[in-house]
């Protein structure tokens, strides 16, 4: 959903809220025999795994940006929740029935919740152009081993500076340089800490 006001002068206020589900089952029965060249299976293995992934994204923003002469002004807040469950049902077979394996059997659980906020000013003095930012952003997670019965939470804030300078010398020309913190953050699919099995 974007919503998008201009309102009196040069000035514009957005809204963006945004919402994804991502689901992934693998269900897999896997038979192996084992045999020499020309002879009877020695050895019979069969395993059986049904791997659930379900992760649910979802995020609201505001931004606000000013323009007046050579100068524009920017500032925004934005609040996202990240909810993952992770379930591998793995089971080998034994005497001919499928038995749970505890040992390769897992449920991990993920939450995640940032709240972010960012102010920036940018100018503009003949040929040169600077512009400086800086985002806020306060993170909140938790990670559940279901299986190990162990939760892993952190809490932490940092601060994201950005600047940059950029100076046109003739028409087709620029030298410029900069400088920004970032943050990289892996696919919330990768977060499950336990082995699936192919």
């Amino acid at each position: 959903i974007f919503l998008l006001l201009n309102l009196e002068g040069k000035q514009k206020l957005s809204f963006l809220s945004d919402y994804t589900r991502y689901f992934n089952k693998e269900y897999q029965d896997i038979t192996s025999l084992f045999s020499l060249p020309y002879d009877e299976p020695y050895r019979k293995m069969r395993f059986v795994s049904d791997n659930i992934q379900n992760i649910r994204l979802f995020s609201v923003q505001g931004d606000y940006i000013r323009e007046k002469n050579d100068e524009t002004w920017e500032a925004g807040v934005k609040w996202g929740r990240v909810k993952a469950d992770n379930t591998l049902d793995f089971k080998d077979e034994k005497a001919g029935m499928l038995v749970g394996n505890a040992e390769r059997t897992s449920r991990f659980l993920y939450k995640e919740m940032i709240y972010a906020g960012y102010v920036s000013y940018a100018k503009e003095i003949d040929k040169w152009s600077f512009k400086a930012g800086l985002r806020g952003e306060y993170t909140s997670l938790e990670g559940n081993s279901e299986t190990i019965d162990e939760i892993n939470k952190q809490n932490y804030f940092k601060l994201f500076p950005s600047v940059y300078g950029l100076y046109k010398p003739t028409d087709g020309h620029e030298i410029g340089i900069s400088y920004s913190k970032r943050i990289s953050r892996p696919q919330y699919s990768w977060l499950n800490p336990f082995r699936s099995y192919y």
